[in-house]
């Protein structure tokens, strides 16, 4: 799996010294393989949290990276991971 950290196609904006990047990987598991799938880092020079393969939608995945950027979420993966999973929750019931 080659993220977009390794390729340099990220999108990341500064926050106190925190940073929020789009990361850019292939989906590994059978039903999607080879697909681009979109996920999260949020680093701080010390702390790195990243959550892959949240969608592969990836406008879907940068309007939850800019609630996160707008919210200052520190670099915790568990909290990250909640958020993304109640961001998809939550589009899932309004469709």
């Amino acid at each position: 799996m080659q993220s977009a950290l390794d390729q340099g196609e990220i999108s990341a904006v500064g926050f106190l010294q925190r940073q929020y990047a789009l990361i850019v990987s292939e989906c590994q598991s059978e039903e999607c393989e080879n697909q681009c799938v979109y996920g999260i880092c949020i680093t701080d020079g010390e702390e790195c949290a990243v959550v892959l393969d949240i969608s592969s939608d990836r406008e879907l995945v940068e309007k939850l990276l800019q609630k996160i950027r707008h919210a200052g979420v520190a670099p915790d993966r568990a909290i990250l991971l909640e958020l993304a999973e109640d961001y998809l929750e939550e589009l899932h019931s309004l469709s």
